[in-house]
């Protein structure tokens, strides 16, 4: 994975969950993207980049409805 997508990914989208609900803030979308990783260990075919690309954005791309509120 290169580092500068794990840098601006870290640094730019992460810290929007410290405004989310307390189950999913940060620390939850750490969780989100090690497991997803892990699972992705077992499938060599897998891009990692849009993996960890797309487990860091899920909950900052969803519609304002859908996002846990606090």
């Amino acid at each position: 994975m290169r580092e500068s997508l794990k840098k601006y990914l870290d640094r730019e989208v992460i810290p929007r969950y410290a405004s989310f609900d307390k189950a999913h803030r940060e620390d939850h979308a750490q969780a989100v993207i090690s497991r997803a990783l892990a699972m992705a260990a077992q499938y060599p075919e897998v891009d990692t980049e849009i993996l960890y690309a797309a487990a860091a954005c899920a909950l900052c791309v969803m519609p304002k409805r859908w996002q846990p509120s606090a």
